[in-house]
């Protein structure tokens, strides 16, 4: 699909939002490829969709207004935090499965032990 004649691309920096719209996915591409040969998309954020009356109809007036980021994004941090997490459920979910099988072998011992001579 192309960009419609009433839509406009309009891009956001520095992780900005913007309104949620659909947007074709050829611009989407266009925008990643052209974004790679902009040398102040470098180190950059993007949030892209289109618009109503405002934008622009090409991605390269866009591309020229962006800027590195500035403000922190999480690092090392939330991958610590997500391992840690991955730890201690695993440890739960072991130590309920643990529980699970060994009530199983508790209810099934005396029918075992009554087919048993």
């Amino acid at each position: 699909a192309r960009l419609a004649d009433d839509s406009f691309l309009v891009l956001a920096d520095n992780g900005g939002d913007l309104k949620v719209s659909s947007i074709p996915h050829r611009s989407v591409a266009e925008l990643c490829v052209q974004a790679i040969d902009s040398p102040n998309a470098a180190r950059t954020t993007l949030c892209a969709m289109t618009a109503q009356g405002e934008g622009a109809k090409t991605w390269g007036p866009l591309l020229a207004k962006v800027s590195a980021d500035k403000r922190e994004f999480p690092g090392d941090e939330l991958f610590e935090q997500h391992q840690l997490a991955v730890r201690v459920g695993g440890l739960v979910g072991l130590g309920f499965a643990s529980g699970v099988v060994v009530g199983a072998f508790s209810l099934l011992r005396p029918a075992l032990a009554s087919l048993l001579p």
